[in-house]
């Protein structure tokens, strides 16, 4: 049986031992919240940047193609005019 003192220290004890382990939970709470908002800050970035990228791609196939269709036009203006 414990004594009244001893009880009390072992009562401190637990309480101290509890505190540090909410304290280390609040720690490893804002460690894993810093990480959430990286990673969403990354994927917007990733996410924006690949539109970027896309659209760049989309116009510049766009261009070719309207290089490549005004080339077949001249070229069958081209023979029209000669067998005409």
């Amino acid at each position: 049986m414990l004594t009244p003192v001893q009880w009390h220290i072992v009562q401190v004890s637990e309480t101290t031992e509890v505190e540090r382990d909410i304290h280390r939970l609040r720690v490893d709470l804002l460690r894993l919240n810093t990480l959430r908002h990286r990673e969403h800050d990354n994927k917007t970035n990733l996410d924006r940047d690949n539109q970027l990228l896309e659209n760049q791609f989309m116009a510049e196939l766009k261009v070719r193609c309207d290089i490549q269709t005004d080339r077949q036009t001249d070229s069958r203006a081209m023979r029209y005019t000669l067998t005409s």
